[in-house]
Order: structure tokens, then C-alpha cells, then sequence
């Protein structure tokens, strides 16, 4: 173990696992006895191990701040915009196992792993047969954009997989939410969606401390 506390946590492959990260069998049916990931982090490192914004296109200066910074420490800060009711920052702090749970469930939701190319080839496909089916053209003229960054030092997916060292995924779509409601039928954007929420939900959360 290094003077950076390097952190190693084992998932197994459990049930209760799956029903307490809020996915469905059905969603991570593609995750068998193999998947058992293993995250390596550092506990004392000033950058953050999971960065997550839901930035608004349609605003002349939008606020390049992220909305939720977390720490491999389990400190987590969160920042409203200044057009926000609640605007300001904010602290809380998670315990190993919530921090552990959370990039557990992003995993689950295939957030570490996102194919960005194979999952648009996807929606073109369903928006080209829903134009097909109904000879309708569909477009969402506000853009939020939905940015999710996890840097890690290790990731192994399970035993079989060859470790991945200094790990850094940056996930971002334009409209997911949307997305997810118009394709339920794409199983990517459904759990990409599921996971930006999760991560959303933080901003909601009751013991929030105001910072500044």
C-alpha cells in the first residue's frame, strides 16, 4: 500500500448490490460473475475522483463551474449557479461505503464504460424509424448537456480484464434526460441517464453545508 492510501475495493457480484444501486436486473444483464471492478484511488489527492455538470447551452455565459465535485476523501462540494435560488457552494461528506456504493453504481450504469459511437449510432437508428413510423421530425432547440468526468488511478473491470491504470473517462450528452424518455428501447442512454441522476440527486440532498 502506497503513502497515498491508495484505496482498493473488490465488488462482488451481488443482488442486493444491484437492487440498492437502483438498476434493474434487465439494465445490467450484460454485467455476469465477471464483473467484479475493482477502483483504486487516492485519499489525499486534491483532484477529484468523480466531477459531474449539466451545462445550459442557451445561456449567454453559462457557469463553467461544476455542479458536484467528489474527492477520492469522500468530501463532496456542491455549486448552485448564480441563477439558481439556492446559488452559493456547499460541502458534505460521504462515508467509504456511500463514496464505494457511488462508483459502484456508475459502473452498473456503464458511466466508466460508455461506447459514446456505438450508443449515437443507436439513436440514429430509433430516430430514423421513428421518422419512418410516423413521418415526424423531432429536435430539442435548449441544449443542456450533461458532463461527467471519473479519474481514477486503477480500474479493472473483474479478474479476467486487464487492468487499466490512471483512468480518466469524460461522459457527455446533449439532452439525456430527453433522450432517455424518446428511446427507452436504448439500454446506454436509459442507465447514462439513470447515473447523471443519481449524481444530480446529490444537489437535493438535506445535509448540505453552505460554504460561501
Amino acid at each position: 500500500m502506497s503513502s497515498s492510501t491508495r484505496i482498493s475495493v473488490v465488488c462482488g457480484w451481488l443482488v442486493s448490490l444491484i437492487v440498492s444501486a437502483g438498476v434493474s436486473a434487465q439494465a445490467t444483464g450484460q454485467f455476469n460473475a465477471n464483473f467484479q471492478p475493482i477502483f483504486e484511488f487516492s485519499r489525499t489527492s486534491s483532484e477529484p475522483i468523480i466531477e459531474y455538470n449539466l451545462i445550459q447551452h442557451m445561456l449567454a455565459e453559462p457557469d463553467p463551474q461544476p455542479l458536484l465535485l467528489i474527492y477520492g476523501n469522500g468530501k463532496a462540494r456542491v455549486h448552485f449557479p448564480r441563477y439558481m435560488k439556492r446559488a452559493g457552494d456547499y460541502e458534505l461528506q460521504l462515508s467509504r461505503s456511500e463514496l464505494t456504493a457511488l462508483l459502484r453504481s456508475l459502473a452498473l450504469d456503464g458511466i466508466v464504460e460508455f461506447d459514446q459511437l456505438a450508443a449515437r449510432q443507436n439513436k440514429q437508428q430509433l430516430e430514423a424509424q421513428q421518422r419512418s413510423a410516423t413521418g415526424l421530425l423531432y429536435s430539442v432547440s435548449d441544449v443542456a448537456e450533461t458532463v461527467i468526468r471519473i479519474r481514477l488511478e486503477g480500474y479493472q473491470r473483474g479478474p479476467a480484464f486487464k487492468r487499466i491504470t490512471n483512468l480518466e473517462r469524460r461522459f457527455s450528452w446533449n439532452n439525456l434526460e430527453h433522450d432517455a424518455k424518446r428511446h427507452p428501447q436504448s439500454e446506454a442512454i436509459r442507465r447514462a441517464a439513470a447515473g447523471a441522476q443519481r449524481l444530480h440527486g446529490f444537489l437535493g440532498r438535506s445535509d448540505l453545508r453552505r460554504i460561501r
